[in-house]
C-alpha cells in the first residue's frame, strides 16, 4: 500500500491522521508485527517502523495540584529514561548523548 501525502497542504485538517491512527489501531488488533512508513523530505527517504517494540516505564509522582510540576515531570522522564536505558540502546544504538 502507498501512501503519498503533501505536508504543504494545509486543508487536510488531520483526517488523514485519524485515518492513519484507526489503521494501525486494526493492524495491532490483527497482531502485525511489521509495518513501515518510507518519508521522502526533499529527496531524503527515511523508513520508519510504525509498530516498533515499545519501551515502556512506568513512574509516578505526588501532587497537591491538578499536574505536576514541569520540574517533577522532567525528573520523571529522566528516571524512566535511566530505567530503560539498556532498552533504548539496544532499539537505537549507540549515539553519543543524543537523547540528553
Amino acid at each position: 500500500m502507498a501512501i503519498n501525502v503533501d505536508a504543504r497542504r494545509g486543508d487536510s485538517e488531520g483526517g488523514l491522521v485519524n485515518e492513519w491512527k484507526a489503521a494501525l489501531r486494526d493492524l495491532l488488533r490483527i497482531d502485525v508485527r511489521n509495518a513501515r512508513a518510507t518519508v521522502n523530505e526533499g529527496g531524503f527517504e527515511d523508513t520508519i517502523n510504525l509498530i516498533a517494540d515499545r519501551v515502556q516505564s512506568t513512574q509516578q509522582a505526588e501532587t497537591d495540584s491538578k499536574f505536576p510540576s514541569s520540574r517533577v515531570m522532567n525528573d520523571l522522564i529522566i528516571a524512566a529514561r535511566n530505567e530503560c536505558n539498556e532498552s533504548i540502546t539496544e532499539y537505537f544504538g549507540e549515539g553519543g548523548n543524543v537523547l540528553d
